[in-house]
């Protein structure tokens, strides 16, 4: 997987330090510039080619575990973290934690709207 430039730290500009690894919907691809600004540009232009549903792998800095976490959990399933294992666990973990807030562990089937 191509290393990529990432996201500047908005509080001093830098470059962060963690490396985060993912798979995106052309969905979450279309807002990425919205949500992260200019500087995720540089990833997705070193980005894999889109698969046939149209996902691509990028790669993207954060400042730290906690800040990618926050981050990516508003893209809900149109991203899936491949790398660090630690933080797609924390992901998951969230997950379970927003569905048990809303009283929703056991539904199955959830309508999107």
């Amino acid at each position: 997987v191509p290393r990529a430039r990432g996201l500047p730290d908005r509080r001093s500009g830098r470059e962060g330090s963690l490396q985060v690894t993912l798979r995106a919907s052309p969905e979450a691809i279309a807002v990425f510039a919205e949500i992260f600004g200019p500087g995720v540009r540089p990833a997705l232009e070193a980005a894999l080619r889109p698969d046939a549903d149209g996902w691509r792998v990028v790669t993207l800095s954060f400042e730290h575990e906690l800040a990618a976490a926050y981050r990516l959990a508003g893209f809900g399933d149109q991203v899936e973290i491949l790398t660090p294992p630690t933080l797609r666990a924390m992901l998951v973990t969230t997950a379970r934690e927003i569905l048990s807030r809303y009283g929703a562990e056991d539904q199955v089937g959830c309508v999107r709207g």
